[in-house]
């Protein structure tokens, strides 16, 4: 239940923790730890979640207390939005409440606990299979503000298992000047296949495989474009066999892309537009990708 809680505050005792509820125009229950003297209060009742027993804490719906502990504020009746608070002179009154944060943001490849809803409470986040952290963060903190700390993009996924072709799968964590991207896949025809590095509408790096494909055929095509032109092709010798699985690993690394096929090295190119960070790759033609991981 304690995830459920709107408020936490230090309390001398238990009841003194039940006439805070009491004076609350939202708390349904409260929960006090006796060794810390911390007090609860949760806008949910056991009629409506769940509650695990704790050693050390007591949990009691306030439905079960006397009214008469609320003291002055017996018998106010304040807004929803609001509490009743005594001041030094025992008078009482009605005050704006914070009613907590809502649920922790969803996070996409992430899953969340929290300890509860209140000011100052922690939703810690796990990256799902397949996916890596992108910040060194991994909390969000409920705020003043009703609203949790900004945590968009906070995983970014890093492994596609039998990724189609002709789609487009962003780096994870966003453009980057440093990575490492491993392709499973097999030819299929004895046409050709291609693994791109892009940039907007710029291609950082082409890695072509062509059979019986433009004018050289049986080659391995390098190229690059920017501004909606080409720059001059490297050729290189064909790695790839119709029906057979290689190894693709494209890497750049201070300035230099590296492809690797099968653990021979077929070409170190250098970055033709310095500083122009890709941050997706596009799979296309005639393979199977049976694998797709990227490391940074």
């Amino acid at each position: 239940m304690e995830h459920q809680a709107f408020r936490k505050l230090g309390s001398p005792s238990l009841y003194d923790c039940a006439s805070e509820c009491l004076a609350s125009s939202v708390c349904l229950s409260f929960g006090f730890e006796h060794k810390t003297r911390t007090c609860l209060l949760n806008r949910n009742s056991s009629a409506r979640v769940s509650i695990s027993p704790r050693s050390g804490f007591d949990f009691s719906d306030i439905q079960h207390w006397p009214k008469t502990l609320a003291g002055p504020c017996l018998g106010m009746s304040c807004p929803l939005t609001t509490s009743c608070q005594v001041d030094r002179h025992g008078r009482a009154s009605c005050v704006s409440e914070f009613r907590g944060c809502g649920h922790p943001p969803d996070v996409s490849g992430a899953s969340v606990t929290h300890d509860g809803l209140y000011q100052g409470a922690v939703a810690r986040y796990s990256c799902k299979k397949d996916y890596i952290f992108c910040h060194q963060r991994n909390t969000s903190v409920c705020q003043a503000s009703g609203q949790w700390e900004n945590v968009a993009s906070l995983c970014g996924k890093f492994r596609w298992r039998n990724p189609s072709l002709d789609n487009l799968y962003d780096l994870p964590c966003g453009p980057q000047s440093k990575f490492n991207v491993v392709v499973l896949a097999t030819p299929t025809t004895a046409f050709r296949c291609s693994v791109a590095l892009e940039a907007g509408e710029d291609v950082t790096l082409l890695s072509e495989f062509r059979f019986n494909f433009g004018l050289k055929r049986n080659v391995t095509v390098i190229n690059s474009k920017f501004h909606h032109r080409w720059g001059i092709e490297e050729i290189r010798p064909l790695p790839l066999t119709v029906g057979k699985e290689s190894e693709i690993q494209i890497s750049l690394n201070d300035g230099e892309y590296k492809l690797v096929v099968d653990g021979v090295v077929v070409i170190n190119f250098p970055e033709r537009l310095p500083g122009k960070q890709p941050n997706r790759i596009h799979l296309k033609y005639d393979f199977i990708v049976r694998l797709m991981e990227i490391s940074i």
